[in-house]
């Protein structure tokens, strides 16, 4: 008879295999099979920056007017007319609430960081405009803590682990997985007046960042049912860090037409952008017995990959009346159009079998935004706006598409500062297959947000 003692020594290689490995057998069972998109999907999010243009809901492309039009649309940066210097704060709180096997979980964790650093200068020209800006940008912290525990009388990890399993079922389990970091991008851009009523732009990108990943799972036999020995086994603990470095370029051109003084037109192409990705992994098991005795098993490192992004096309418009603004805004994103460059990171998958993988299971979007924007006697400006952000995998619940909605006061400080504040609120759901307990495990996932950002004028 095959005990857990010597099922440990003959079957290294399944156990002990490297992560890629082990992650690669389970991402492939997940729903949709959608691996690829599993792998990379920390890269579809972006928040954007300035207080003012998360308050109108991101709808920010046909308004755009001070140095965050170096994001929303270059061309917005042809309206400066002073040179500015324009600073951001971003206050985040993640919570996830999960369900797993009828056990509900509580998880919150929040990050405080600068999300804009810049400026923009107005050259004085004969006829016309002509900015240029430049600046650092925080477009999104990845910051969530997830988690759940629970006595799982079904399948354990053990069983799928080993290829002759002797802890097949009821162990409790635990999960806890933190996930940190940020995507932010270096950028200089510039606009000039090229006719009475048109603005063009555009602005070069360097993008950097850092996605960690830090999953502690342990499976441990609580109710004593596997006491006698060989087989006497206590405890599986696994701990899995990826620390993945982001690097990229890409080009954004803009357009504005003011139609008359009520009404602008706002018109982006995002280029492809090209990423490379560089993981730094490691995986540290513990298998432990009621005598005390650990058997270890560890991996780890390094792996470089690079992707390329699709075009986004971004589409908006926007009204002045005598107090105030609405404005409106689409862009369309179509996933299935991204690429990876080489070879995909999990051993026995290639560069072609992802790719593939990435045009069945995700699909376009089209993300609408609006704002609305009013000024009182006092020169307090109110805010309020909505956006919509798809799930991109196909046959996805509507749940699992973000909603957001946001609020924001603008004030003028004195003639040469202006300071604005937005509250942005997020909510979704995600539903998971953990590769340890093999169950379903529902997240709500609510994304609370706040924003203040400064500008001088010089």
């Amino acid at each position: 008879m095959k005990t857990l003692r010597s099922a440990l020594l003959r079957t290294y290689a399944v156990l002990g295999i490297s992560f890629i490995l082990i992650l690669g057998n389970v991402e492939q069972c997940r729903s949709q099979n959608a691996f690829a998109y599993d792998q990379v999907s920390f890269l579809f999010e972006e928040t954007g920056i300035g207080a003012r243009a998360i308050a109108l809901g991101g709808a920010y492309m046909s308004v755009a007017n001070d140095y965050s039009a170096i994001y929303w649309n270059p061309a917005g940066l042809g309206l400066i007319r002073v040179s500015e210097v324009f600073v951001s704060l971003t206050h985040n709180s993640r919570n996830i609430d999960t369900r797993f096997l009828g056990i509900d979980g509580d998880n919150n964790l929040s990050k405080t960081a600068v999300g804009a650093l810049g400026f923009a200068y107005s050259f004085d020209v004969y006829r016309g405009s002509m900015v240029i800006a430049g600046g650092y940008n925080r477009l999104h912290n990845y910051n969530s803590l997830f988690g759940y525990s629970g006595f799982n009388p079904g399948q354990s990890y053990m069983d799928f682990a080993f290829e002759t399993p002797v802890v097949p079922d009821r162990l409790t389990q635990d999960e806890s997985l933190e996930i940190s970091g940020n995507i932010s991008q270096l950028s200089l851009g510039g606009a000039y007046q090229a006719a009475e009523n048109l603005f063009l732009g555009a602005t070069v990108n360097y993008w950097t960042g850092q996605n960690n990943f830090n999953l502690v799972y342990s499976e441990i036999d609580l109710d004593n049912f596997y006491s006698v020995f060989p087989d006497d086994f206590d405890a599986y603990k696994n701990n899995r860090i990826i620390d993945t470095f982001i690097s990229g370029f890409d080009i954004v051109f803009g357009a504005l037409f003011k139609f008359d003084s009520h009404v602008n037109v706002g018109i982006t192409i995002n280029s492809p952008r090209y990423i490379t990705l560089e993981e730094d992994w490691s995986d540290v098991e513990d298998i432990i017995f009621d005598d005390a005795e650990v058997v270890q098993f560890a991996d780890n490192g390094i792996f470089e990959y690079k992707v390329r992004m699709p075009f986004v096309f971004g589409l908006g418009a926007s009204y002045e009346f005598p107090r105030g603004l609405i404005s409106g805004e689409v862009r369309y994103t179509d996933w299935s159009q991204f690429e990876f460059r080489n070879d995909f990171p999990i051993d026995g998958i290639t560069k072609r079998d992802a790719n593939r993988n990435i045009r069945r299971t995700v699909e376009g979007i089209l993300s609408p935004r609006a704002g609305f924007e009013y000024v009182l006697p006092n020169n307090t400006k109110l805010r309020a706006g909505f956006s919509f952000v798809p799930n991109p995998l196909e046959n996805s619940r509507s749940e699992n598409n973000r909603k957001y909605i946001s609020f924001g006061l603008g004030f003028l400080l004195s003639g040469a500062a202006d300071i604005d504040i937005a509250y942005r609120r997020g909510w979704w759901e995600t539903d998971i297959l953990s590769e340890f307990s093999n169950e379903f495990i529902n997240e709500k996932h609510t994304d609370n947000r706040i924003f203040t950002s400064l500008k001088f004028k010089f």
